[in-house]
């Protein structure tokens, strides 16, 4: 059971590595998302932390093995210039172990125009130095939401790119993620279609603008998802997740939620 949690806690925090960022904004009367607590056998489990400057910008972003223990799954800071995010550091476990870790480090620089990223470069460390692996570039619709997510090889050749759909509040309500194959030509690998209540989404806050497409950026929660893989089957493999809210706090965010039948407590700061 723990291990199927942490799992969970890392998908979550892992979604958006590779993905846009732009700088949150944490209103200081409003709630920030504090801590991701899995709920096991009456035992309240530390998952994930999140962490604010003094003028609500995200500053730190933990995952934890262990939170007792201190031991780190994954960590992302972020770094600003100017008030705009300029790079995120991230030290990322990648040991299969729950109790030892194997640390590899990353670090993504962002571009913008107009006050909007338009270029995330995405670097790897080895040997103490950073090498570029590979970038991803943005296009925005009329109201600044990403609508195509373009990645490139680090020497500038395409190999896949997203599409977003969005619904009047601002919501991602169907993405489609494409391969480039042999030909160089786009074959759908994955659709996803969501569905939402009308609370206020504790992410947007957590993550960066960006990040981790659709949590990061929906202005609502997701209560249902369904998708289709076409990765191994051409017609497609279907699933669906089911995501319910069992209370919320005075402000309107979530504060107690089951995913497919684990509980997580969500816990804020003012």
């Amino acid at each position: 059971m723990n291990k199927l949690l942490y799992i969970f806690a890392i998908c979550i925090l892992l979604a958006g590595c590779e993905k846009n960022e732009a700088p949150s904004n944490v209103n200081r009367s409003d709630a920030a998302l504090a801590f991701v607590k899995a709920l096991s056998n009456g035992q309240e489990i530390v998952q994930n932390e999140f962490q604010y400057s003094a003028d609500g910008k995200i500053k730190t972003a933990l995952g934890y093995k262990d939170y007792s223990k201190n031991i780190i799954s994954y960590k992302r800071v972020y770094s600003y210039e100017d008030d705009k995010l300029a790079s995120s550091e991230i030290q990322m476990d990648i040991s299969s172990s729950l109790y030892a870790v194997n640390y590899i480090y990353s670090k993504t620089q962002y571009e913008y125009s107009n006050n909007l990223i338009i270029q995330s470069n995405y670097l790897s460390k080895k040997n103490d130095q950073y090498e570029l692996t590979s970038f991803t570039t943005y296009t925005y619709n009329d109201k600044k939401l990403p609508v195509k997510v373009s990645r490139y090889a680090a020497g500038g050749s395409l190999y896949a790119y997203s599409t977003y759909t969005y619904d009047e509040s601002g919501n991602v309500i169907l993405s489609e993620d494409y391969q480039l194959n042999a030909l160089g030509e786009p074959v759908k690998n994955m659709q996803r279609s969501y569905q939402y209540d009308d609370k206020k989404n504790p992410y947007k806050n957590a993550y960066t603008l960006l990040e981790n497409i659709p949590y990061s950026i929906n202005q609502n929660n997701i209560t249902a998802s369904a998708w289709t893989d076409y990765t191994t089957n051409p017609q497609g493999n279907t699933g669906n997740s089911i995501t319910k809210y069992n209370s919320y706090n005075s402000y309107g965010y979530p504060t107690s939620m089951d995913e497919q039948g684990n509980i997580f407590l969500l816990e804020y700061k003012w």
